[in-house]
């Protein structure tokens, strides 16, 4: 039986792996694949390591950002449009649940989660690797006592900064989503009160027309019940 639950597991694992690989690229990823980083996968850093490594450091944390900049300022173009003043527009209110999905579809979590988080691992890997190697080339250039010292309090700067960048790197993503989601929960809930204003309007327009026809009937029906 365990051996059975095993294969539906590995099953239903190939299957849904399937479906992720046939569902089309979003179209926020799309605009940004240019400035997706990529990094080697063999460091090679000069003599004056630690120059290097703030070079390359400050290189790939520009590069990194930027990515996710754009991912995000994509993502909320998708949403508010390229003119937020636009979302005041009659044709905004009373969309139908399809329309909503279609606008909201590419700067979903469910889209975009999974590819920015490959993005991030990527980014913190690399920066580790890049600590490593640094380490590396120090212990080469080591000669005395001092040197190991002054090289080993370097590293453990180096390390700091890299730790720091990527516990920022993982909040900043959090905070990013959070934001995204509430967007767009902001977005459903305007095109549903756009929806109430303009019923609220066709009310009123109703009443007011019902009003002029009330208006010419008189106050008082003279019938047979008030007169002998």
């Amino acid at each position: 039986m365990k051996k059975l639950f095993l294969i539906i597991g590995i099953l239903l694992t190939f299957t849904l792996n399937s479906v992720r690989a046939e569902e089309p690229e979003s179209a926020v990823l799309k605009k940004c694949k240019s400035q997706l980083p990529s990094y080697p996968k063999v460091i090679e850093l000069d003599p004056n390591t630690h120059l290097q490594f703030r070079l390359e450091f400050e290189r790939v944390r520009t590069q990194y950002h930027e990515y996710m900049n754009c991912v995000f300022e994509e993502a909320t173009v998708d949403i508010l449009g390229e003119d937020p003043k636009a979302l005041l527009q009659p044709e905004t209110a009373c969309q139908s649940e399809k329309k909503l999905v279609d606008v909201l579809k590419n700067s979903s979590p469910e889209t975009l989660l999974e590819p920015l988080l490959k993005a991030y691992h990527d980014y913190a890997d690399y920066l580790n690797r890049l600590v490593i190697q640094v380490s590396a080339n120090s212990e080469s250039n080591v000669t005395t006592m001092r040197d190991f010292d002054l090289a080993f309090q370097r590293i453990q700067q180096l390390r700091v900064l890299v730790e720091d960048e990527i516990q920022n790197g993982i909040v900043a993503l959090d905070a990013a989503f959070q934001t995204l989601k509430q967007m767009r929960q902001a977005y459903v809930m305007h095109v549903h009160f756009q929806c109430m204003l303009k019923n609220l309007e066709t009310y009123r327009q109703i009443m007011g027309h019902l009003r002029e026809v009330v208006t010419i009937i008189p106050n008082v029906i003279i019938d047979c019940s008030m007169h002998k």
